[in-house]
C-alpha cells in the first residue's frame, strides 16, 4: 500500500485535503463548479484529486465530498456542446515538433488512466490526446474516469478528443454496470444526461503527420469527397460555383501532400458500406461514409455505426460476420490494404480488445503487455492499444496497460510503427465494489445477440 502521507502521482497531482486515500474524504466540501470560461489546468488536477480520493470510499460518497451531482452534470453538458460542433472524423494534425497520444479501453478504471496520463504528460498543443472509447461498463469508475476527461476536454478542446466506442451504447450500459453505478452514485437523470453526451460523440479520428510545419489544410480534394457549393455573400441565394475545398475541420478529404503520413483511429475497425441494405453484402465503405452516417444512436443495430464500434482484425484474409461478439465484421489484410489505398491512410489504431477477448481468439497476438500490432502491411499496419490494466477486475488477467504514440515529422522519431508505452497500475484500492455481475466469458460480447461457437 502507498504511504498514506506522500500522493503516489505527485506530478499530476496538487495537494489535496481529503487525503491520498480519502482519509479525510467526510471533512471537505466537494470540488466547486468554476464556470466554464474557468476550467483551467489547476480545476482538472483538483478534481483528478478529489476523484482519486473518493476512489477508496463507498460510491455513496462521490456526490457528497467530490463532485456534485448539478457540476457533473455541468461538465456533460458544456462538453456535449463541444462533441455536437465536431465532425464525425475529427481532423487532428500532428504537432510538427510534438506528438499525439491514443488511449485505448479504460472500462472505468480511474486509476489505470490517471497511470497513463501521468506517464504521457497533461495534454498542450504539441501533446495531443485522443480517447478511443469504452470509458465506462466493467470496472468501478466510470463516472469518474468520464468526469476526468471531460475536464481535461474542457480544458483543452483543440487538444483532447473522446471518440465513441461500443460501451457508450445503452445496450451495453445497461448490462455490463453503468446504469448500476450511476444510479448508486447520483440517479437515473443523471444517466440520461450520460447517454446525451455519449451519442454526440464523434466515431473516427485521422492523424495527418505532415512532413513540413505547416498549419493550413491542402486545397486539393480527395477524389471521393466530392464537391462544396459556395453561397454568394449578398443578394438572392442561389447555387454557387462548385470549388475544390476541404470543409472546414475536415482536411482529411484533402488529397495527401507528398511524405505525409496518415492514421486512423477507431474503437473497433473496418466497416460495410450497407448502401446495399443487406447485412450479408460484405462490401467494404470509405472514410466518406463514415463521415455521412447518423452517429446519434443509442444502440447502433444493422448499421455503419455498428460495425466501426464493433468490428475486429482477423488472421484470415477475407471479411467475414464477427460470430463471438454477434455485431461487425470481421476484417483481414486484404480488406485493409484496399481501404488503406481508397483512403490514402497509412495506419489504423484501434482499442476494443483486452486480454480476456483475445483469450478466446487463439489465432490473434494477445496484449498482455497492452498492445498488439495486429497486421504489418507493405505500406501500413492495424495496431490494438488496452489502457486499462489488470484487467477485468473480477477475473483479473495481471496484463499492463498501454498507450500508442505518434510523433511529429520534426521530431527525431522516425517510425514505422507507432510507439507503445506499458505501465503497471498503482495504488488502487483492493476487493472495489462491481456494478455489473462478474464471470459472463460464456456469454455473447453484445448484449442483443446469442453466443455463437
Amino acid at each position: 500500500m502507498t504511504d498514506k502521507t506522500v500522493h503516489p502521482f505527485p506530478l499530476f497531482f496538487d495537494s489535496d485535503c481529503a487525503g491520498v486515500h480519502g482519509e479525510n474524504l467526510e471533512c471537505v466540501q466537494p470540488i466547486p463548479w468554476p464556470g466554464i470560461d474557468n476550467v483551467n489546468i489547476t480545476y482538472v488536477k483538483a478534481l483528478a484529486a478529489r476523484l482519486f480520493a473518493a476512489s477508496y470510499r463507498s460510491p455513496d460518497l462521490l456526490n457528497l465530498f467530490a463532485i456534485r451531482k448539478v457540476h457533473l452534470t455541468k461538465l456533460l453538458v458544456h462538453s456535449k456542446d463541444l462533441f455536437i460542433r465536431e465532425n464525425n472524423i475529427v481532423d487532428v494534425v500532428v504537432p510538427y515538433d510534438g506528438c499525439v497520444r491514443v488511449f485505448g479501453d479504460t472500462h472505468g478504471d480511474l486509476h489505470s488512466l490517471i497511470e497513463a496520463i501521468s506517464t504521457a504528460g497533461l495534454p498542450t498543443q504539441t501533446n495531443i490526446f485522443v480517447f478511443a472509447g469504452d470509458c465506462v461498463d466493467r470496472g468501478c469508475w466510470g463516472v469518474e474516469v468520464v468526469a476526468l476527461i471531460l475536464a481535461l476536454k474542457l480544458h483543452s478542446p483543440s487538444h483532447v478528443f473522446f471518440l465513441r466506442g461500443n460501451h457508450e451504447t445503452t445496450g451495453c450500459t445497461r448490462r455490463y454496470g453503468f446504469l448500476d453505478e450511476v444510479k448508486r452514485k447520483y440517479d437515473m437523470k443523471t444517466l440520461d444526461a450520460f447517454s446525451k453526451t455519449f451519442r454526440e460523440l464523434p466515431v473516427a479520428a485521422v492523424l495527418r503527420s505532415l512532413p513540413a510545419n505547416q498549419s493550413c489544410t491542402p486545397v486539393a480534394v480527395h477524389p471521393a469527397a466530392g464537391k462544396v457549393r459556395r453561397r454568394p455573400k449578398r443578394g438572392k441565394r442561389k447555387e454557387g460555383p462548385l470549388i475544390d475545398s476541404a470543409p472546414v475541420g475536415q482536411g482529411w478529404r484533402a488529397t495527401p501532400v507528398p511524405g505525409e503520413k496518415r492514421v486512423l483511429v477507431v474503437h473497433g475497425g473496418l466497416f460495410r458500406s450497407w448502401k446495399a441494405q443487406k447485412r450479408c453484402v460484405m462490401t467494404i465503405g470509405d472514410l466518406v461514409d463514415l463521415a455521412e452516417v447518423n452517429r446519434r444512436e443509442d444502440d447502433p443495430y444493422e448499421c455503419l455505426l455498428e460495425d466501426v464500434i464493433w468490428s475486429d482484425p482477423s488472421a484470415k484474409n477475407e471479411v467475414s460476420c464477427n460470430l463471438l461478439r454477434g455485431a461487425g465484421i470481421l476484417f483481414g489484410s486484404g480488406a485493409v490494404q484496399s481501404f488503406f489505398k481508397r483512403n490514402g491512410l497509412h495506419g489504423m489504431i484501434r482499442a476494443h480488445e483486452g486480454p480476456d477477448m483475445r483469450e478466446r481468439r487463439k489465432d490473434m497476438n494477445n496484449v498482455d503487455n497492452g498492445y498488439s500490432v495486429d497486421m504489418e502491411l507493405a505500406e501500413g499496419y492495424v495496431a490494438t492499444v488496452f489502457t486499462a490494466a489488470n484487467y477485468p477486475p473480477d477475473q483479473p488477467r495481471g496484463n499492463r496497460g498501454a498507450f500508442a504514440t505518434i510523433y511529429g515529422k520534426g521530431t527525431e522519431k522516425k517510425q514505422a510503427l507507432p510507439e507503445f508505452t506499458s505501465f503497471e497500475k498503482r495504488g488502487a484500492p483492493r476487493g472495489p465494489e462491481l456494478f455489473y455481475m462478474p464471470d459472463q466469458s460464456d456469454q455473447s460480447a453484445t448484449p442483443r445477440n446469442s453466443f455463437s461457437k
